[in-house]
């Protein structure tokens, strides 16, 4: 499965469409997932960067699998800020270390 979290477009052909953190999560939990897509805002008090931080968490639990990433919609700001969140996933998921500055 595909994930395509935005609470405002519609979802692409091919992925299943999902527009809060909530939703977001039991499908990612129930998997399996291949890929996700994700904004940075929600309209739930939820944010893209709430649902990349909960993918870290579980990637460092290894309670899930690798998965294919990408932010299609985000200010430059927080897209920074979610890149380096799903990163540390990445790192989680291959077992590299997290580089610290």
């Amino acid at each position: 499965m595909k994930l395509y979290l935005d609470a405002t477009q519609p979802s692409p052909n091919g992925w299943v469409g999902v527009k809060t953190y909530e939703e977001f999560v039991l499908l990612l939990m129930t998997g399996p997932v291949e890929a996700v897509s994700l904004s940075h805002d929600l309209a739930d008090g939820h944010t893209g960067l709430d649902v990349c931080e909960f993918i870290v968490a579980c990637a460092r639990e290894k309670s899930l699998a690798p998965l294919r990433w990408s932010i299609h919609r985000a200010e430059r700001a927080d897209r920074a800020e979610m890149i380096g969140s799903l990163i540390k996933a990445n790192q989680a998921w291959t077992g590299e270390p997290v580089q610290t500055s």
